[in-house]
């Protein structure tokens, strides 16, 4: 068909149609922007709207810390000092050759035989995460860049023993355990007496507990006056 000839239906159509396929015109004149524009838009506006009540939201919580931060800072450095108080309680790892010159040391200052003296391995469990301080993020984001307290591991050591010592010394080395300056624990205990000497004897499980973590210095397990080594083990020099 060519233009004269759809010039010539154009004008063969009735009044009704002309303004209906105005009508369809200016629909799609509008509908189009409406779709591809306006609307995207309209979304666009609604989804800011909603961030920015959220922002607003975390701007006014996090006006309220720093109103606060004085306060926060005075906690902060009291949690501080009791956690350095609290960790002075407990090493940051149990090793063996610790534990031999902490019975070797125990046997000195007593005096107490300490016998046939059965290590084990440490066992491990989390204290606390990295992820521990999450409650308190916003707090710590005005605070500093950095957790308050990192992953920490408790250990826990057993150890068992025999021993053998007087009376005095017995109550001594119960006392000497309950003041020690790490945590050390008497979970079990058979005590013998023996009336003839006066001296008593028995077995009992020491339990030691440190704590690993926050980058704790480690144990200096080495004693300079420690006599170390024997040319013959069958022999008590």
């Amino acid at each position: 068909m060519n233009v004269a000839a759809q010039q010539k239906s154009f004008i063969s159509m009735t009044d009704q149609q002309k303004k209906l396929l105005l009508f369809l015109l200016i629909g799609a004149i509008v509908a189009i922007p409406y779709f591809f524009i306006i609307q995207p838009q309209m979304e666009r506006a609604d989804f800011l709207r909603s961030e920015i009540r959220t922002l607003e939201q975390r701007r006014a919580i996090l006006e309220g810390h720093r109103d606060k931060m004085p306060e926060y800072q005075v906690a902060l450095g009291e949690m501080h000092l009791m956690k350095n108080e609290y960790f002075a309680h407990y090493p940051s790892e149990l090793p063996q050759e610790a534990t031999i010159l902490f019975i070797d040391a125990t046997e000195k200052r007593l005096p107490i035989t300490m016998k046939q003296i059965g290590l084990s391995a440490d066992t491990l469990s989390p204290v606390t995460s990295a992820n521990s301080a999450n409650a308190h993020a916003a707090v710590m984001e005005i605070a500093s860049n950095e957790p308050l307290i990192e992953g920490l591991n408790g250990i826990k050591n057993t150890t068992a023993l025999s021993y053998e010592c007087s009376y005095e010394n017995f109550k001594r080395f119960l006392k000497y355990i309950e003041e020690y300056k790490s945590r050390i624990v008497i979970p079990n205990m058979s005590i013998s007496f023996n009336e003839e000497t006066g001296m008593v004897s028995g077995s009992l499980t020491l339990i030691q507990y440190a704590i690993d973590g926050e980058g704790r210095d480690r144990v200096i397990s080495k004693d300079p006056f420690m006599q170390l080594g024997t040319p013959n083990i069958f022999v008590v020099h």
